[in-house]
């Protein structure tokens, strides 16, 4: 009875044993051991699954920290990509600011001194940096349009104007917006010099 409670034996059989009992007795046990067999085949691949899964997830994790760190070096090049692209554009609005000048050479610094009192009435309203630029760069091209004009009418006080002469000049405001709106990014300053002389 030690032996058999100690040695785990899986059953025990007395003599004379019936032939029908033994063969149930030997196929349990076979069954027994296929299952403890199949347990440890289960326990393995189970423990193989999850090493694994550890393996990729660790190499899943690496690559998500290479493509974010190329993602937010891209990031950053684009950002400056986009600052170049925000300095060139502001220095094309002062170049054409100073084409207008030379054109109507009455008014030097006319341009600038618009865009210098726009911006601090801007300033003053306390818009939105990107509205002010804007509002700025409308200062500076506000009379683009008077790039088109004869020299007659350039040289003469608009006080002095009448009839077919007036109205000549009030059009310079339509050619400006027209002029800008060819350009996508200047067409909200295009409807700024459109209305520049209202009110």
């Amino acid at each position: 009875i030690g032996a058999i409670n100690q040695g785990a034996v899986f059953r025990y059989l007395t003599k004379p044993w019936k032939d029908d009992e033994l063969l149930q007795v030997v196929a349990e046990a076979a069954r027994g051991f296929w299952l403890v067999s199949e347990n440890s085949r289960l326990n393995a691949l189970v423990a193989k699954q999850k090493a694994d899964l550890e393996d990729w997830n660790t190499r899943l994790k690496q690559r998500i920290l290479e493509q974010t760190s190329q993602i937010r070096a891209k990031s950053v090049a684009l950002a400056e990509s986009n600052q170049q692209l925000r300095g060139s554009f502001s220095e094309t609005i002062e170049s054409l600011a100073g084409l207008i000048e030379m054109r109507d050479r009455r008014a030097p610094g006319h341009s600038r001194n618009v865009a210098e009192l726009v911006s601090v009435m801007a300033k003053k309203l306390d818009l939105p940096q990107e509205e002010s630029d804007k509002i700025r760069s409308a200062g500076l091209l506000h009379d683009v349009g008077k790039i088109g004009m004869s020299d007659q009418l350039l040289i003469k006080s608009v006080k002095e104007m009448k009839g077919q002469q007036l109205k000549e000049y009030q059009l310079h405001v339509v050619r400006g917006q027209a002029a800008v709106d060819m350009v996508p990014a200047l067409q909200d300053i295009g409807v700024l010099i459109r209305h520049h002389h209202e009110h």
